[in-house]
């Protein structure tokens, strides 16, 4: 070895140990993991608002690479300033999104989760029973029951490294399908059996068909509906991955006419604000999108609802914390119909009261039957689902 390469080395280790001092001054927990490299995602261990800002505090996970010393040292000094910088940078929110949140849940324990959510799979009950592939999982990881998903659990390693579900053998065999924790409570909700006839008006790129599929035991009809060939593309490579079947059709869902199902789950386009936490990217946060983005949730319930059999089970569902996408379309649809019921949600886990005042406008009482989920009630995205009965 070389003369300079010795210098480089001990420049390296100089540099690393005061930076390691300094991290821990930060109160800033270094993990090292040998392996794969360029992984950007990065847990936050606590988030801190104060005013406007938000503030990472974070437990940095450093991924180092077994190639040659030379690049080794200069990658590691590279993403140690990298990482740093990006994790403690401070966030400016957006104006108005405090003070409406502010009026909406609880301010100081929503600012706690502006972190990602854990990683969470549902077992494919068309493929393996749950008990055995949990026995497979736990010899690598860390495996924790989802209260309210038989199904669903929550993954993490052994070791804190950086784990890639989608890259193991028993996710490549559909064995289970990478699904955020309260992404599956529609499908609980729909409660679908086998023989029914059932619609997923919005269904790519497949979560909750497929989930649909299973409750179904591929017994009966199921149509999967989307409207982009790129994402019909995503959703049949996951259909087909999983062994569910469906008939895929690609339409707008208001084009549906002469046909009527037993059950319909409207998982509408919606502007994703609950999944905030796991981005922190806050420059499409737009109360003008929210607006614009309820004209076509009232179109897609609204047809949904006319496709719907009497006495017919409707979900809408969307991954927003809006009011606008959530109870004010849903007070819509019960204003517009008359001949429709909201029922109760009996699930397993921790809810807030959903909005029945907004912009002193006042909604149906029965809102109050909907499920709305803050991120800090289940440490999981924010969500909204409402269970519609057609009379």
């Amino acid at each position: 070895m070389k003369n300079t390469d010795n210098l480089k080395i001990a420049l390296f280790c100089f540099k690393l140990n005061n930076s390691l001092r300094f991290l821990s001054s930060q109160n800033i927990q270094l993990v090292w993991v040998w392996g794969e490299s360029n992984s950007r995602s990065l847990p936050f261990s606590t988030t801190v608002c104060e005013g406007n800002i938000i503030t990472p505090r974070p437990q940095t996970q450093l991924i180092g690479t077994q190639h040659l010393l030379k690049v080794f040292v200069d990658a590691v000094i590279n993403h140690i300033l990298e990482v740093f910088i990006k994790m403690t940078e401070k966030i400016k929110l957006p104006i108005g999104f405090k003070e409406k949140y502010e009026k909406l849940t609880n301010w100081a324990e929503f600012g706690k989760f502006f972190y990602p959510v854990e990683k969470s799979i549902r077992v494919n009950t068309l493929k393996i029973s749950v008990s055995e592939l949990r026995k497979r999982l736990e010899k690598k990881f860390k495996v924790i029951q989802i209260p309210w998903c038989p199904e669903g659990f929550w993954i993490s390693s052994r070791y804190k490294n950086e784990i890639h579900l989608g890259s193991l053998e028993e996710s490549e065999q559909g064995l289970f399908y990478i699904q955020e924790a309260a992404s599956m409570i529609p499908p609980l909700v729909l409660n679908p059996k086998p023989k029914e006839k059932i619609l997923d008006m919005c269904a790519s790129p497949g979560s909750k068909t497929t989930q649909i599929a299973q409750y179904m035991q591929n017994k009966g009809t199921l149509i999967a509906n989307d409207i982009r060939k790129d994402r019909i593309a995503i959703l049949e490579r996951n259909l087909k991955r999983t062994g569910s079947i469906a008939v895929v059709t690609m339409q707008p869902g208001q084009q549906f006419k002469d046909v009527k199902f037993d059950k319909i789950l409207v998982d509408a386009p919606c502007s994703g604000t609950g999944t905030i936490r796991n981005t922190l990217n806050f420059k499409d946060w737009n109360p003008e999108t929210f607006e614009r983005l309820s004209f076509e949730q009232k179109s897609l319930l609204h047809s949904a609802y006319n496709i719907l059999k009497k006495g017919g089970l409707l979900v809408y569902s969307t991954c927003s914390m809006e009011p606008e996408e959530n109870e004010l379309v849903v007070d819509w649809l019960l204003k517009r119909h008359k001949k429709t019921n909201l029922e109760e949600i009996t699930i397993n886990l921790k809810r807030s009261k959903p909005i029945l005042t907004y912009n002193k406008q006042k909604l149906d009482t029965r809102i109050k039957k909907t499920l709305r989920i803050w991120p800090q009630d289940n440490n999981t995205s924010g969500f909204f689902v409402a269970k519609i009965r057609k009379l």
